[in-house]
Order: structure tokens, then C-alpha cells, then sequence
């Protein structure tokens, strides 16, 4: 699995599931017989229940709860979505922590928080891994970088993609490109060379081997890894 910056679709708060590591989303919004969305914003909620049937916080949780719980016996499931869930610590350098304000706070979902905690009491589906975004790693008035990985029961790995900008031009400047620019330099062919960001995810058997952050070096039609930041490796007893 490779994620480049996780993004939301319009003004909306997407949570998505993978099941089996393929990914479908399921919810009220039709997109075939195995792919649904389910999306939530605080902001739009009045909006939520004629068009997606969610009235409340618990209503959008047992939306994720159905959709996760539907999955195959024997299948791990892998939750995405747009924001994390709270209850990851409310620190400004925490994996949701509020970083624009004076004292922190957390910033995290509280249905998907109740939705996986539901999931690991009440059913016996295995969610080894969520991935968001949203919360960006450089914190506000530079304040240092955030965690981007954090870790809960059931041995589930909670992991923040939101590397923010995901292209920068390479040396000697590496200095950051403004969006529009980049929008102009993925559009028009153009062969300057850039550093790409990447989150990497390595899966074995239902479990979470390694996670990296990558840069890549694109330059014209040559590719290179420039740098990899190992953020988790999965401990293993010598044989």
C-alpha cells in the first residue's frame, strides 16, 4: 500500500474501509453492489441526514461499525479516512493533537473512535492499521514535527500520512513549491527536479511489517529514492 497525502473529497470528512487490503467503502451513497461511501463533517450536518442518513455522532459511529463488521470472517480490516479518531493524546505534537492553539488539545473524531472501540469489544474483526491525514507533520508557527504514528489495543497501529507539501524542489534549493505550482509542474511536462513525498505500508498475513516515509527523486523520466524514514518495523524473535 503506498499513500501519497491523504485528501478529502470536496468539504467532507471520508471514512473508508479496507477489507482484505482491497479497498471498498460502504455507507449510503451507491457507487456499485460492493463500493459505498459514507463521508461526515461537523460542519455539514444538517446536510447528513437526507443525504447519508446520519443525524448524530453515534449515528455516523455505527455507520463505520456496520461496514467494518460486514467484512468476510477471517479477513483484517484497514480503516481510512480523513481525520484520526480522539483519544490519541491532545499535546500539539501529538498524532491529532490541535497545534494552532495556545495549550493543545485533541483534535480527533469521536465516532471513529467509538466506532473501533465497539469493533475490538464486540466483534472479532482485526483492525491492525488507520490511516488519515488531515493533521499536517510541520506544526503550526514552527513549532517542530508531529508524531505520525501512534499505538492502541488490540495492537492496532494508528498512522498520519499528511505530509505536508508532498513536493518540493530538489537540491541544491529544496525549497518548498507553492500548490499552484506544483498543479503546473505535474500538469505541463515539465522535467524540474522535484522530491516526492510517500507513505509506504508493508502487509504480511493481516499484519503491519513496516512503515516508511519516502522521498523520491523525480527528475524527467528517472525515478530514485532519496530518502527513507523507517517509522515502524514489526519486532520479530530471532529463529
Amino acid at each position: 500500500m503506498v499513500l501519497g497525502n491523504i485528501v478529502s473529497s470536496g468539504n467532507f470528512s471520508p471514512h473508508a474501509i479496507i477489507a482484505s487490503f482491497v479497498l471498498f467503502l460502504r455507507g449510503t451513497l451507491d457507487l456499485d453492489d460492493n463500493c459505498t461511501l459514507i463521508y461526515h463533517h461537523h460542519l455539514l450536518v444538517l446536510q447528513l441526514p437526507c443525504r447519508y442518513g446520519v443525524n448524530d455522532m453515534a449515528g455516523s459511529a455505527k455507520k463505520i461499525y456496520d461496514a467494518a463488521a460486514g467484512a468476510r470472517e477471517g479477513h483484517s480490516v484497514i480503516l481510512l479516512a480523513h481525520n484520526g479518531p480522539t483519544g490519541l493524546g491532545s499535546r500539539m505534537d501529538d498524532i491529532c493533537g490541535r497545534d494552532w492553539v495556545a495549550g493543545g488539545g485533541d483534535h480527533g473524531d469521536p465516532d471513529l473512535e467509538r466506532a473501533i472501540s465497539d469493533l475490538q469489544k464486540e466483534t472479532g474483526v482485526s483492525i491492525p492499521l488507520v490511516v488519515f491525514g488531515h493533521m499536517h507533520k510541520s506544526l503550526a508557527y514552527g513549532r517542530g514535527l508531529r508524531k505520525m504514528i501512534a499505538f492502541g489495543a488490540n495492537h492496532t497501529i494508528y498512522l498520519n500520512g499528511a505530509v505536508v507539501p508532498r513536493v518540493k524542489y530538489a537540491q541544491p534549493s529544496s525549497s518548498i513549491i507553492p500548490s499552484y505550482e506544483q498543479n503546473q509542474l505535474e500538469g505541463s511536462g515539465l522535467t524540474a527536479p522535484t522530491l516526492r513525498a510517500f507513505t509506504i505500508i508493508d502487509l504480511l498475513e493481516g499484519c503491519v511489517e513496516k512503515i516508511s516515509e519516502v522521498w523520491v527523486l523525480v527528475s524527467g523520466a528517472t525515478t530514485e529514492l532519496e530518502e527513507e524514514i523507517i517509522l515502524y518495523k514489526h519486532p520479530r524473535e530471532h529463529m
